[in-house]
C-alpha cells in the first residue's frame, strides 16, 4: 500500500507515516515527466465522474471525427463530379 502525506501541517500523517492512497490523477508534464497527485477520500466519487464524463467526451469525439471524414470524402467526390474537365 502506498502512504502519502496530504501537506496538511496539521494533519496526523505530518508526523506518521501517511494517509493510504487509493486514487491518483497522473498528467504528463511538457518536459516528460508524470505528475501524480492524491485525490481526498470527499472527492473520489466526483473526480471518478469526471473521468467518466472525459471518456464519453472522448469517444464522441472521435465518432465526430469519422463522420467529419466520411463528409470531406463525399464533398471531394461531388466536387470531382461536377468539375469541368479539359482535354
Amino acid at each position: 500500500m502506498i502512504r502519502r502525506k496530504c501537506g496538511n501541517p496539521n494533519c496526523h500523517c505530518a508526523k506518521g507515516p501517511g494517509h493510504p492512497q487509493v486514487l491518483f490523477l497522473f498528467r504528463d508534464t511538457n518536459t516528460g515527466q508524470r505528475r501524480c497527485k492524491y485525490v481526498r477520500k470527499d472527492d473520489e466519487s466526483r473526480m471518478l465522474h469526471a473521468g467518466e464524463n472525459y471518456r464519453e467526451f472522448r469517444e464522441a469525439l472521435k465518432r465526430l471525427r469519422a463522420i467529419d471524414k466520411q463528409e470531406k470524402q463525399i464533398l471531394m467526390a461531388l466536387a470531382e463530379k461536377r468539375a469541368i474537365h479539359y482535354e
